[in-house]
């Protein structure tokens, strides 16, 4: 049964933005074991929670967005979804209060805008767009209207990770054994682009942040507040420019580029597409690349307990890593170990011997019978 302090935060909920000083009692009052981190439409908690179950894991998993739209379309679905930020609920030495968290194919859309003066917010982006303080959302509809009209191919810094960051940050405080990652790869751009092409995804204009392993290194290991196992893969190797996901760059007669990449221009038949298209896409040349540079997509594991010693739902998240990279034919790009946690590991197989090595002592760990 919904406690009566649950139904009254609801409403309020329901009406506007979930401040600070409520988020933690709306997460206590729903009995949340996870967070679901822009959650949208509610899809990723679903996920999340049917995971768990198969594994005899009950979960209450509670989804964060800042669009009142999404977070209304969540709870008419029977979502448990809140329109609030992450970052209210962390601060450095704040104690985990879920046990896992996902973000799914959120932080390539907390972009950095600039203007011809510089940076005009730190918090712009294609979901999480102009807004300085941390405790105001967007009126109800403007999201749609930020999506369609006003982010403006170019004016961001497409390099720039900070406001993601942020939120990354944010939310590597709050879980006690997991986080998981998933997004497009956005890897090696600057490469892509230089052999003349793009990674249909790296031309969507609501992707105003090319958040990328390095970000996502750099924002573990740099003056970090936590410690942990990070596991970074990279999913669907592009090895030729036969690849469905790749696009020529286009250049017109003016000799502009018309691409999202590095202040580029995204328009017509190059944006938002979401493979190469015969039809409308000009012949592509045939160019072999180095294997293993390349990926459609990138997954990264965060592990914060110790599997070897606490047998919990994070061996689950290790064994459905390893699944998906075999499945996605991937690799583990990067790895960062807690015995070393400011010093990265580049080196696929130096990653892969010490992913395994996580698994074995995890399954040893687990009581059998």
């Amino acid at each position: 049964m919904i406690s009566v302090v649950y139904a009254a935060l609801l409403q309020v909920g329901s009406a506007g933005f979930d401040h600070s000083k409520t988020v933690r009692a709306l997460l206590s009052s729903t009995g949340a074991t996870h967070l679901d981190v822009g959650s949208r439409q509610g899809g990723s908690a679903l996920w999340v929670t049917d995971f768990l179950a198969a594994r005899g894991i009950k979960a209450t998993v509670v989804g964060l967005d800042l669009d009142p739209e999404n977070v209304a379309t969540c709870r008419r679905r029977g979502g448990k979804c809140f329109l609030a930020d992450v970052r209210v609920l962390a601060v450095d030495g704040t104690p985990p209060c879920v046990r896992g968290i996902t973000l799914f194919h959120i932080l390539e859309l907390i972009g950095v805008q600039q203007r011809a003066h510089g940076v005009v917010s730190g918090g712009d982006g294609a979901w999480w767009r102009t807004y300085p303080s941390i405790d105001e959302p967007f009126p109800p509809g403007q999201y749609a209207k930020a999506r369609l009209l006003d982010i403006v191919p170019g004016t961001y810094n497409l390099a720039d990770a900070t406001a993601a960051q942020a939120v990354l940050r944010a939310a590597v405080q709050l879980p006690s054994l997991w986080l998981l990652i998933k997004g497009p790869n956005f890897d090696h751009d600057e490469a892509m682009r230089q052999l003349g092409f793009l990674r249909s995804f790296a031309a969507w204009h609501l992707h105003t942040c090319h958040f990328n392993s390095s970000h996502l290194i750099d924002t573990f290991t740099l003056a970090p507040v936590r410690r942990g196992w990070l596991f970074i893969a990279g999913l669907g190797p592009i090895v030729s420019s036969n690849h469905l996901r790749l696009q020529p760059i286009i250049t017109t007669s003016l000799g502009r580029t018309h691409d999202s990449l590095f202040g580029g221009l995204c328009s017509g038949v190059m944006c938002d597409q979401h493979r190469y298209n015969t039809t409308i896409h000009p012949p592509k040349p045939r160019v072999e690349f180095t294997s293993g540079r390349f990926y459609e997509f990138m997954n990264a594991l965060i592990i914060f307990d110790d599997p070897a010693t606490t047998a919990s739902e994070s061996v689950f998240m290790l064994e459905h890593l390893k699944q998906v990279i075999k499945k996605k034919h991937g690799a583990l790009v990067a790895c960062v170990s807690p015995l070393a946690p400011t010093t990265p590991i580049r080196d696929q197989k130096q990653c892969e011997a010490l992913f395994e090595r996580l698994i074995h002592a995890s399954r040893i760990a687990i009581p059998h019978g």
